[in-house]
């Protein structure tokens, strides 16, 4: 039997490749909380992105798309569609779209030393407004900004765009749980939001001019295949199995959707109207949860024979690791005996949420 060998320069090399990519579902194929949101604002759609924004009249509609360049391996993209245009810029007007990066994953980053690393975003782009736009990054805990150009060249056709952002020795980075860097595109600046780009600063820096990307209602923005590196040279996209990037999702959201009267929980009756259920959270989440859910009755305490509509439903004693849930019904449990919580019907959300 022939006996295959490693070189360590062929090990090294493969290791290194490893976990690269400091974005987390940067090609858009983890959806937890659904594919499409209209009248999209200030709020998180496709896992670990977040569209905000500040005075524009501005809307848009987010979906994850089947839109992808092609031979580059990728299934799908994220769409930013303008449903209502901002087509006159004021000086406080400022939309991004973002992923906001946790601290603990960047200290390497040496932020604040001489030997502050550089880093490098590519992402592939189809947008059909041309010219010249902005990504910025964003340091929480240092309160600074850096912004860098980057070219649409053709209208409507996917293109692939790298940007370096240098590595910041003014600044800081905390080894916590907390925001370090907020990386993304930047669709509106005003004038209170341009300053000199390639450089950081401790002032609103998130262009180098002002611009609209969301200035007519004929424009959409399709992203995909998003990378940031440390380095100077941006490398291939690092495609990872959908298991892998769902379980990196999971620290900042777990998302339950029923499809049919699915059985969620075990626990046990502690008395005739409340029930308790424990939750493990595997991985851990970032911080202990907030939860909700679409509605208080839309799920039903099962015990032997029966089923019990729920009245309401909290939850308590959340840590990173477990939680556990408590339920209220009208009557009819016994206590001490063992009851399973599952959703009534389709269409219905628990949601587990530890977002930066």
């Amino acid at each position: 039997m022939a006996v295959s060998t490693i070189s360590a320069t062929g090990l090294a090399s493969n290791v290194s490749q490893l976990g690269k990519n400091l974005i987390q579902n940067g090609a858009y194929n983890v959806a937890q909380r659904g594919a499409s949101f209209a009248a999209h604002a200030d709020a998180y759609s496709l896992d670990r992105w977040l569209y905000s924004k500040d005075a524009t009249t501005a809307a848009i509609t987010v979906t994850q798309a089947t839109d992808v360049p092609a031979g580059e391996g990728f299934g799908t993209s994220i769409k930013i569609d303008v449903t209502t245009a901002d087509s006159s810029i004021a000086a406080g007007d400022l939309a991004r779209f973002t992923q906001r990066i946790e601290a603990q994953n960047l200290v390497q980053l040496k932020y604040g030393a001489s030997g502050a690393k550089t880093m490098t975003l590519s992402f592939w782009i189809k947008s059909t407004k041309i010219g010249t736009f902005s990504i910025f990054a964003f340091s929480e805990d240092g309160s600074r900004w850096f912004n860098a150009s980057y070219t649409v060249d053709v209208t409507n056709t996917w293109e692939y765009k790298t940007v370096t952002i240098a590595g910041d020795t003014g600044g800081t980075i905390n080894n916590d749980t907390g925001i370090g860097l907020i990386v993304g595109w930047t669709l509106i600046a005003g004038s209170n939001s341009v300053a000199t780009a390639d450089t950081w600063a401790g002032n609103a820096d998130y262009a180098a001019s002002s611009y609209s990307m969301l200035d007519s209602t004929s424009n959409n923005i399709l992203i995909t295949g998003v990378q940031l590196e440390v380095g100077t040279v941006a490398t291939d996209f690092e495609h990872e199995p959908i298991s892998v990037t769902l379980q990196k999702c999971r620290r900042y959201l777990r998302h339950l959707l029923s499809t049919t009267n699915t059985p969620l929980l075990t626990g046990y009756a502690g008395s005739t109207t409340a029930a308790y259920f424990p939750v493990q959270f595997d991985p851990p989440m970032r911080a202990a949860p907030t939860f909700s859910v679409s509605a208080v009755g839309d799920f039903t305490v099962d015990m032997v024979g029966a089923a019990r509509d729920t009245t309401g439903i909290v939850i308590a004693k959340a840590t990173t690791y477990a939680a556990r849930l408590d339920v209220a019904v009208g009557s009819g449990l016994t206590a001490g005996q063992a009851v399973h919580l599952s959703f009534d019907a389709t269409g219905k959300t628990m949601i587990f949420t530890a977002e930066l």
